[in-house]
């Protein structure tokens, strides 16, 4: 055809037609052609029905509706239509496709265009491949793609209701409203922006530019879902869909909740969470550091969880192994583990709560609350500082340093404890067994007991060591311990210990102190080495042996009163009224008490002999000087005759006066000194703290 004006219709059908020059129809074009239509000039058509085997075209425009079918491939510069009721083929080459209204596009090959402007609903696009410029399309789109989607622009005002494809690769994605994304193959997303909801599923999903999505978003990619750019903004709740495989993230913010499952690796550079977060992942680790400020976090891990850096509001945490660095918690944390679980730095402003194989804080623990450690193997601290009490469970515990505010709780079966501050006591008992296996605990000031009523047990233990640079326990509140047999125990203090035990006999294999108070509802107690500086209290169930430096003065109450002649001491002491101890240390011993089985010191006599004799030879209130070297003192049998017949009867009186302040007589001389008081308590320890050189017993001579 050459140049053709039809006012009315133009129906043809024909094997092949080509337009040359121009053509000009007012009404409906119809043209069914087997062959190929070739249109050359520019052509203007009311409406347009083409069915043919090729159709190419310059430039096309339609006023009304367009309905294309081509079997094979239709090309067009530019086309303008304005409803495209239908354009179909097997290939679909555009330069410029402009539609006024709605558009229906299906291409069985691939469609290339460089641009495609739909002003209405882009109700299908569908192909096997498409390579577009840009598409732009003012209310809602559908598009289907057998193989690949590759856009430089893709910008939907409305609901990108589907994009459905094996692959895709968008440099920039703009919807409005909400957009939904389908693949079994592999996306690739430049720039995004989202107005509404964001749903998208692919084997690999990948957002390489800055991503912005206003409402909800679930993701999932069954093999790998990557967040390339610094700036990844989801201002509404995310999902990461539970199929989900690896997951990478370079910084992602969330203002909602964020809920990511992956049954892959989950690696996130940086996060920022306004809301809630949950993770279930094979593996989660945070290479720079994760923030959750106005929600809960609950981070969940089939294998590792690995954090560089976290600051939290709460941490509620599984996993088999984890890796913190540093954490910062505002409320509570709470570990679940079954393997190791290592700590570098955590403050933690709430609850501290942790039940693993193995724990370790290689830095520090701060809390301001209760720490409660539960260990099916070991927990190890370098350091921490802990407001409230700690609560500890494990086989085996060591802690370097530690000051702890509130009480001390331990399961355990070895116990290694230094603390440069207080230790406050209050249970200690084993772990596999009843007992404590190995207990030591080096205080740079004191070990004390806690619990409210200071009879109850604190330490239920096997070995023992304590070293206290100050006291261990006080005299109002000893330390309590329920001892096991074949026991060991040392303690060490440059201040006072003060010791009850129940159980098993304790065997004392060193003590070194100012201030001795060991008591125990056992009949034996054996000490191999002690050094007491100043003065020791040792109480049996039947006896009371004291160790005392401050005075050479008898103490009428004791079964056995010792001094520090030789130093250290040994004692051994059972039911018996044999002890064992080193001969020149005991100063007097009751009647009915031997002493490394002999006699020796019972009474006041050795006290006399060692202690009195030079003064005595010298005083001027005797009748007669002694021979100084007669060393036999104790040859009257009574204090009445050793006065006779050594003072003068009008020249000088002797008065004798207990701690209580009782006179002693020669009438009741033997009734005080060779009787065995035990159950007379021993002068509170005040007194010697004030007054060393007090004595039990007050001597005066007036003349």
């Amino acid at each position: 055809l050459g140049t053709l004006n039809v006012d009315g219709t133009f129906d043809v059908v024909t094997k092949d037609l080509e337009i040359s020059t121009g053509m000009d129809v007012g009404g409906k074009v119809t043209i069914t052609a087997t062959g190929n239509v070739v249109v050359t000039p520019d052509v203007t058509f009311s409406d347009l029905e083409i069915k043919a085997n090729e159709l190419t075209y310059k430039n096309l425009t339609v006023n009304e509706i367009a309905d294309i079918t081509v079997k094979n491939d239709f090309t067009a510069n530019d086309v303008t239509i304005n409803n495209l009721k239908n354009l179909s083929a097997n290939n679909i080459t555009i330069d410029n496709l402009n539609v006024t209204e709605n558009a229906s596009i299906k291409a069985t090959g691939k469609i290339a265009a460089n641009t495609i402007d739909v002003s209405g609903n882009l109700s299908k696009l569908e192909t096997n491949n498409a390579k577009i410029g840009s598409l732009t399309v003012v209310k809602d789109a559908n598009i289907k793609a057998t193989g690949k989607i590759t856009a430089d622009t893709i910008e939907v005002s409305g609901n990108l209701k589907n994009l459905e494809t094996k692959d895709a690769d968008i440099k920039n994605l703009t919807v409005d409203k909400n957009a939904n994304i389908i693949s079994n193959g592999d996306v690739v997303l430049g720039k995004t922006t989202i107005g509404e909801k964001f749903n998208a599923s692919a084997k690999n999903l990948t957002f390489k530019d800055v991503t912005s999505v206003t409402g909800e978003t679930s993701l999932k990619a069954t093999e790998k879902l990557t967040f390339v750019p610094n700036d990844v903004t989801f201002n509404n709740n995310l999902t990461i869909e539970k199929d989900t495989g690896m997951v990478e993230v370079n910084h992602l913010t969330v203002n909602g909740n964020a809920d990511i499952n992956s049954n892959g690796k989950t690696t996130i550079n940086t996060a920022d969470i306004n809301g809630n977060l949950k993770t279930d992942t094979n593996e989660l680790k945070v290479k720079n550091k994760l923030t959750v400020t106005g929600g809960d976090t609950y981070l969940g891990s089939k294998t590792l969880i690995t954090l560089n850096d976290a600051e939290l509001d709460n941490l509620k945490m599984n996993a088999h192994d984890a890796i913190i660095d540093n954490m910062v918690v505002h409320d509570y944390v709470d570990i679940n583990a079954n393997g190791d679980v290592s700590i570098k730095t955590a403050n933690v402003e709430g609850l501290f709560t942790s039940k693993t194989a193995n724990l370790e804080i290689t830095d520090k623990l701060t809390a301001d609350k209760d720490v409660n450690m539960s260990a099916s193997n070991s927990i190890k601290i370098n350091d921490a500082d802990i407001e409230k009490d700690l609560n500890t469970s494990a086989k085996t515990i060591t802690i370097d340093e530690m000051n702890l505010k509130g009480k001390f709780n331990s399961k355990v079966d070895t116990l290694s404890v230094n603390t440069s501050n207080d230790l406050n006591i209050a249970t200690i008992f084993g772990n596999s067994k009843a007992y404590t296996n190995k207990m030591y605990i080096n205080s740079d000031n004191a070990i004390l007991n806690i619990l409210d009523n200071s009879k109850d047990i604190n330490i239920y233990a096997k070995n023992i060591k304590m070293i206290s640079n100050t006291n261990t326990a006080t005299e109002d509140k000893p330390l309590n311990l329920k001892l096991a047999k074949n026991n060991n125990i040392t303690l060490l203090s440059n201040g006072d210990i003060e010791i009850f035990t129940t159980g098993a006999v304790g065997n004392y294999r060193k003590i070194v102190t100012d201030y001795l108070d060991i008591k125990t509802d056992s009949y034996g107690v054996n000490v191999y080495s002690a050094i007491v500086n100043i003065y020791g209290d040792i109480r049996t169930a039947n006896k009371h042996i004291i160790i005392d430096n401050t005075t050479w003065a008898p103490n009428l109450y004791v079964t056995l009163q010792l001094r520090s002649i030789i130093s250290p001491h040994f004692l051994f002491v059972n039911r018996s009224p044999f002890i064992r101890t080193q001969s020149l240390n005991a100063l007097r011993h009751g009647m009915n008490i031997y002493v490394n089985k002999t006699k020796d010191a019972t009474s006041m006599n050795s006290w006399l002999v060692s202690s009195a004799e030079a003064q005595l030879k010298t005083s001027n209130t005797a009748k007669k000087f002694f021979d100084k070297t007669d060393s036999k003192l104790n040859v009257w049998s009574t204090l009445d005759s050793y006065i006779s017949n050594n003072f003068s009867d009008e020249g000088s009186n002797m008065v004798i006066k207990t701690i209580k302040g009782e006179i002693m007589t020669p009438d009741n001389m033997d009734e005080f000194v060779n009787s065995n008081h035990n159950d007379i308590a021993r002068p509170k320890r005040r007194l010697f703290r004030r007054n060393k050189t007090a004595e039990t017993i007050q001597v005066s001579y007036l003349k």
